[in-house]
């Protein structure tokens, strides 16, 4: 019987996960265009008034055509912990959200923060004193890590969930100790091509006291894990940490 009472248990609480999403009233967007200094992207945004932080998703390489696939995941594992969903493809069509390690910058960093402060910061006030769960995968890893972060970490607390990539920056250095509530989750296999510039990565924000917490996948290869799973698993360490 105990098993019934807790399978009947759970299909009760994916319900009321469900029926939220069906009834939560929304100021969603989807598929809309944002531009910033001659830059145009699109971007999905899942919000209300009553949602107590914002997962912001970056997709790997190539996956700006499919930028917001991750939508319904992201949904479902964000719904638990009432957190709004804000997904972003890169701008002017690029393959990936990771800046060139050598010539012009593409101004990725800027522009994500651009579209953070103009489609969610000045029509929902409240966030600029709630958490931001930053989420990369692969290339958008990198980004986070390596260009995103250390340009703009003293601007938002929270954290960043990073899979299957990461690493340190090339071009601008973050040179300051972070002294505000902001924890780093990675997760990655040791057969990842990526897993060394993770590791960097993960050393550069440590001696910068961060908290960092490597999971190391038993999947193998790149990105050989199921990222609904990993994620679900992280975030309540990152909201935890940042609501301290």
């Amino acid at each position: 019987m105990l098993k019934n009472e807790d399978s009947m248990g759970a299909a009760m609480a994916f319900g009321l996960i469900i029926l939220t999403l069906l009834l939560s009233p929304l100021s969603g967007f989807s598929d809309e265009p944002h531009t910033y200094l001659g830059a145009t992207g699109r971007y999905d945004l899942w919000l209300n008034d009553r949602h107590d932080g914002l997962v912001v998703f970056v997709h790997g390489s190539g996956g700006g055509v499919t930028y917001n696939q991750l939508m319904p995941t992201l949904k479902l594992v964000s719904t638990p912990h009432n957190l709004g969903v804000l997904v972003v493809q890169a701008p002017n069509n690029r393959e990936t959200w990771a800046e060139p390690a050598q010539g012009a910058s593409y101004g990725h960093a800027r522009y994500l923060d651009d579209l953070i402060n103009k489609v969610v910061l000045k029509r929902y006030a409240k966030f600029n004193e709630k958490p931001f769960v930053f989420i990369g995968i692969s290339a958008g890893s990198t980004f986070l890590s390596g260009d995103f972060l250390p340009e703009f970490i003293d601007k938002y607390h929270g954290g960043a969930i990073l899979l299957c990539g990461g690493g340190p920056p090339l071009t601008r250095a973050y040179t300051k100790i972070v002294r505000h509530a902001f924890r780093i989750e990675s997760v990655i296999s040791p057969s990842d091509f990526l897993y060394n510039q993770t590791l960097e990565g993960i050393t550069y924000w440590r001696a910068r006291r961060v908290k960092v917490n490597l999971t190391r996948s038993a999947s193998k290869g790149h990105c050989g894990f199921n990222p609904e799973t990993e994620i679900k698993g992280t975030l309540p360490n990152v909201l935890s940490a940042a609501r301290i």
